[in-house]
């Protein structure tokens, strides 16, 4: 047995092979590790208290049997651990531990043909939630998956995502668990259905309610250019899960709710780990990663510009357009340009929304409400722990951190070094303040 232990995480890279008799692989503490077996018995024998790093397989395992120990363990896909470099890994041969989520990659048994585009009608992966689809999949292949105190986890399995028209398939199966496989070539999108690309996955009566990690990759070039619509983005309306992702290059363009990730994330929508750099445009709630914002949208940043088409936009941000819900440690260095309310991370707080550990570099620029982390800060709206050093511009309420505060919002631990300029109410931390208690600006 070969033991691979690094509290800190492991990583085996795509491209990697390791071929041995047995692997273990551990992030757990160097101190419950029983040294003394090194010898040919179990060194990781027992229970870990904890196993602080992640452990990500992209790689291909040869080995009799396989044990993967850690905080989070992500298998990108269960073809990749074989016995002889071709037959998967059965039964008790792995043993997969994880203090918290397990991800397992695997392709479905199916695939049947799309047509995306007058000389593109392709063979996608078929996604339909049958049995006999998921014969890869972890467990169906009866692979041993546990916490770290062994009691059985389930939901681990994820459909492979190959390529962008799999991606758009997604739309057959809004419940289904998703992993990106690699990077997402897009850029083809642009001739999709005559010039408006890209179809949303999910919308307002079809929520997607799934999972789509991108286990770290990115899609490229995604075009989306749909004006008179609304509910626009890679996803239209989020449910589910967004994770581990970036979206690069592109474009989006829709009439409300328009985001690069999702157009809409619910209230028990969640996005997390995940960057946009591709452009954004539209009408109503236009963010990066979502234009309207119920949910939580955490670890995530911009740098595209977001940007309004016409000259009565409401609810611009580099981050989220609109919020409800809770926008934490998210930074934007795109220029944001909108015309009222408009922010370099949210362009409209309100119903008790939350924006905390958030920054700005980018440009904001707009006519009313308009501040370089949120443009209009309203009703039982919080602020904490955010700065901006971008410029910010417009005609009236600009703030170098908040355009307008009204009606019992807060506001706290903020600083702007941008240079601001405007007519009235004009102002470094907030340029308009009603009803508003702000501190430690």
């Amino acid at each position: 047995t070969v033991y691979l232990i690094n509290p800190n995480g492991i990583l085996f890279g795509a491209g990697a092979q390791v071929n041995v008799g047995n692997l273990a692989a551990s992030t757990r503490s160097l101190t419950g590790v029983n040294t003394d077996s090194f010898d040919g018995t179990n060194a990781l024998n027992g229970t870990a208290g904890k196993a602080a790093g992640d452990i990500i397989n992209m790689g291909r395992l040869q080995a009799a049997s396989v044990m993967l120990e850690g905080n989070e363990v992500r298998i990108c896909n269960t073809g990749d651990l074989t016995s002889d470099g071709t037959a998967k890994l059965t039964g008790a041969a792995v043993i997969v531990k994880a203090g918290g989520e397990v991800n397992i990659g695997y392709e479905t048994a199916k695939t049947s043909t799309r047509k995306f585009s007058e000389t593109e009608t392709v063979q996608v992966q078929d996604y339909a939630d049958t049995s006999e689809n998921k014969v890869n999949a972890a467990s169906s292949l009866g692979w041993t998956v546990t916490d770290l105190s062994g009691q059985k986890k389930s939901s681990c399995d994820s459909m492979l995502v190959n390529n962008v028209y799999d991606l758009q398939n997604m739309d057959q199966n809004l419940s289904g668990r998703y992993m990106l496989a690699g990077d997402i070539a897009a850029s083809n999108t642009s001739s999709w259905d005559s010039g408006n690309g890209f179809s949303p996955v999910g919308s307002e009566n079809n929520k997607f309610t799934g999972i789509l990690d991108g286990g770290s990759h990115t899609i490229n070039g995604l075009h989306i250019n749909r004006s008179a619509a609304d509910y626009v983005g890679l996803i239209g309306y989020n449910a589910g899960t967004i994770q581990n992702v970036g979206l690069t290059g592109g474009s989006i363009a829709g009439q409300k709710q328009v985001g690069g990730v999702a157009g809409y994330n619910g209230i028990v929508g969640i996005i997390t780990n995940v960057y946009n750099t591709g452009a954004v445009d539209g009408l109503t709630d236009d963010g990066s990663m979502a234009g309207s914002n119920e949910g939580r949208v955490t670890n995530a940043y911009n740098t595209g510009t977001v940007s309004a088409s016409n000259n009565d936009v409401t609810d611009v941000g580099g981050v989220v357009g609109a919020n409800k819900g809770t926008v934490t440690h998210v930074h934007n260095t795109g220029m944001v340009t909108g015309y009222r309310g408009a922010g370099g991370v949210v362009g409209y707080n309100n119903g008790g929304g939350t924006i905390e550990d958030a920054y700005n570099t980018g440009a904001v620029n707009g006519n009313n409400n308009v501040g370089g982390v949120v443009g209009c800060n309203y009703g039982w709206g919080t602020v904490n722990d955010a700065y901006n050093t971008g410029e910010v511009g417009g005609n009236s309420n600009v703030g170098g951190v908040v355009g307008c505060n009204n009606d019992w919002v807060t506001v706290n631990d903020v600083y702007s070094s941008g240079a601001g300029s405007g007519g009235n109410d004009v102002g470094g931390g907030g340029g308009r303040n009603d009803g508003s208690k702000i501190t430690n600006v």
